[in-house]
């Protein structure tokens, strides 16, 4: 590039300002100086644009524009030439193309749907190492979740390290996770066998620790199975999964202190996971639930002798929480009917009450009445149902039946003048199931308590039917309607 300088003056190259070998050479001329600072001036006005100035390979073309400040120029009477430089790009080192995940370990860990997934990097490069991957979702994983794991690096920084990725993201499988088992259908046949017979054995270890020599179980049998799993809004929870597998066995006493019963033994297992084929759960929880004998506080056992009590316990009171299948013939007792009125009734349940509960009255006389003291012609004389207003799953409190028999009490002595007794025996909670069994929920027992004739002798039951009828049917008029049946409608109705 050449600088012409003015008419006045020789011309003058760069060089020449360039030789000047002392300020005081520079200052002994002050038109040297002005060509100075003019020729800095111009020099400092040009621009050079590069075309293209990345992602260049060696080989490559490229040109380098250059623009004045001309008028400036024109006015120093300098002259320049040149407009642009064309050049090929060499000499450039070879970027190097490497896929970032090629070293980089992915493991998944937990119990899926709760699992986590972990990465480290095992390779030497160091740029690489120095990197933060990042991971779209890392915990809370199920097996077949897909997670992402993307790469936190500029194109930029990566070339000038001189390398190029041949991918910045790359997905991952979850897979190998042990899982909680969601659904009875998901379990083996082999591993539902084995329950029962854990369960049988953990029902025998029972009655052989805690039953007395006089009381026995028979006729064990299955009788189905409940199963839980946790809902995905459920804000509480003691197990993801569970599954009660349901013996029941009839209990009897040697010496007849408790009537024959047939009871009811869930036994809890907790959390069935599955790991590849094998299927295995965490804890046994032993049986649920406690019954008492013909309503008394002197026998008791584990389980439950009314299967309604069992389903409403372990179903209904846990539907916040789970979503709850049974199966095997337990699930009948999710199809219950309400009863609603005497008529709903059948006459082969009702006669068969009728005759339990005359046994049941008899029974209490021979038990609890003096030597001297009997009753003679002991008849029902009708019922009485209340019914609930507000119906609910709590299957005690639907409805109360109650069988009312009458019988004249005498004492051979004379203790008292003979007087007719009336003995109402409630019965709550009575369920009609599918397979036309009715089921009761409560055994409540005889009502009333009285004293009989002008005497301190006292009986169970009523003297006074319109007392009784008070006391059973209107105090009760707040929470239920009612059906009189027609032995009964001279007490009220």
């Amino acid at each position: 590039m050449e600088l012409i300088g003015t008419k006045k003056t020789k011309k003058r190259s760069l060089k020449d300002l360039k030789n000047i070998d002392s300020l005081e050479a520079l200052f002994s001329s002050s038109s040297l100086i002005s060509d100075y600072y003019g020729i800095e001036n111009c020099v400092d006005s040009i621009n050079l644009e590069v075309t293209p100035s990345d992602k260049l390979s060696n080989g490559d073309t490229i040109t380098v524009n250059i623009t004045y400040d001309n008028k400036l120029a024109k006015e120093l009477k300098i002259k320049f030439t040149g407009k642009k430089v064309s050049e090929k790009v060499e000499n450039l080192e070879a970027v190097t193309k490497i896929d970032p995940f090629e070293d980089i370990i992915v493991s998944f860990s937990g119990t899926s749907p709760y699992g986590y997934m972990d990465y480290y990097y095992e390779g030497d490069n160091q740029y690489i190492n120095s990197l933060y991957f990042n991971i779209d979702h890392r915990d809370n994983l199920k097996n077949g979740d897909t997670v992402t794991l993307s790469l936190d690096a500029s194109d930029e920084n990566t070339l000038r390290r001189g390398y190029v990725f041949t991918t910045k993201e790359k997905q991952y499988v979850v897979e190998g996770l042990e899982e909680y088992i969601e659904n009875y259908a998901d379990l083996s046949s082999d591993f539902i066998e084995n329950l029962k017979a854990e369960a049988v054995d953990t029902i025998y270890a029972y009655s052989a620790n805690e039953y007395n020599k006089e009381s026995s179980l028979s006729d064990l049998t299955y009788s189905g199975y409940i199963f839980n799993r946790v809902k995905s809004d459920s804000g509480y929870y003691n197990n993801h999964n569970e599954i009660y597998i349901i013996y029941s066995s009839i209990a009897t006493h040697s010496e007849g202190k408790y009537s024959s019963s047939k009871v009811y033994f869930p036994v809890k297992f907790s959390n069935i996971l599955k790991n590849g084929d094998n299927i295995y759960y965490t804890s046994n929880d032993n049986i649920f639930g406690k019954s008492y004998f013909d309503n008394s506080w002197s026998y008791y056992t584990k389980g439950y002798i009314n299967p309604l009590i069992c389903y409403q316990e372990l179903v209904e009171a846990n539907r916040e929480n789970y979503v709850i299948e049974c199966g095997d013939g337990f699930e009948d007792y999710a199809e219950q009917k309400t009863i609603s009125s005497l008529n709903d009734l059948s006459k082969d349940f009702r006669d068969k009450l009728a005759e339990d509960t005359k046994d049941f009255i008899e029974s209490y006389a021979a038990k609890d009445y003096s030597d001297d003291s009997h009753m003679k012609d002991l008849s029902l004389m009708g019922e009485y149902l209340l019914i609930a207003k507000n119906q609910g799953m709590d299957f005690v409190k639907n409805n109360k039946y109650i069988l009312v028999y009458s019988a004249t009490v005498y004492n051979d002595n004379d203790r008292f003048e003979p007087s007719t007794i009336y003995f109402p025996v409630e019965y709550d909670g009575i369920v009609k199931l599918p397979n036309e069994e009715y089921m009761i929920t409560a055994n409540i027992g005889m009502l009333g308590y009285t004293y009989i004739g002008n005497s301190s002798y006292r009986s169970k039951g009523y003297s006074d039917g319109v007392e009784m009828f008070k006391k059973l049917v209107t105090a009760n008029r707040d929470l239920y309607t009612y059906e009189v049946s027609d032995g009964l409608k001279e007490f009220g109705e």
